[in-house]
């Protein structure tokens, strides 16, 4: 008996070891990344949709500093199908909060920086992927609605059940 608490506690050690030696998706975000693909899922009253994305020709990129600075060329862009696109280059700020990321990002049309919060999905092996959830969306568009009026845009998305969009990015 006193053989298997001994090996009970050694294998509870071994783990909490070795799960304290996992990285967090934030700990990998900084770098050059490019836009590759994305992906917009939706739910609207049971009726699921799923909308592939290619950025890979598009050049959008971001560069994730060390100081909570960036520069990009990608841009919230109402016109566009992925609600993202490319504009000039800027430069601007991020926050991370655990497995989130915001980021005062350029909007077309707009002087002013929009914040955006995503979710770290993955940061390694050369890929990042983020993930923006029906309320991240709606903050965004909320903010961006003070500079551009986008009423119609906030009620069609919160008719959603259920709104993602996910952006691959590669080094």
């Amino acid at each position: 008996m006193k053989k298997a608490v001994y090996l009970l506690l050694l294998l509870f050690t071994i783990s909490a070891c070795s799960k304290d030696k996992d990285p967090k998706p934030a700990d990998n975000v900084k770098g050059n990344w490019a836009l590759q693909t994305g992906e917009v899922k939706m739910n609207i009253v049971g009726s699921d949709s799923t909308n592939a994305l290619d950025f890979s020709a598009g050049g959008i990129y971001i560069q994730i500093k060390e100081n909570g600075e960036f520069e990009s060329n990608l841009a919230i862009d109402m016109d566009s199908e992925g609600f993202f696109g490319k504009t000039s280059i800027y430069q601007s700020t991020y926050t991370l909060e655990g497995d989130y990321i915001e980021f005062k990002i350029a909007a077309t049309n707009v002087a002013n920086k929009i914040p955006i919060k995503v979710k770290i999905i993955d940061a390694r092996n050369n890929e990042l992927h983020l993930k923006m959830s029906k309320p991240e969306i709606l903050e965004a568009l909320y903010s961006l609605s003070q500079y551009v009026e986008l009423a119609d845009d906030l009620f069609i998305v919160s008719l959603f059940t259920s709104l993602e969009i996910i952006l691959n990015f590669t080094k």
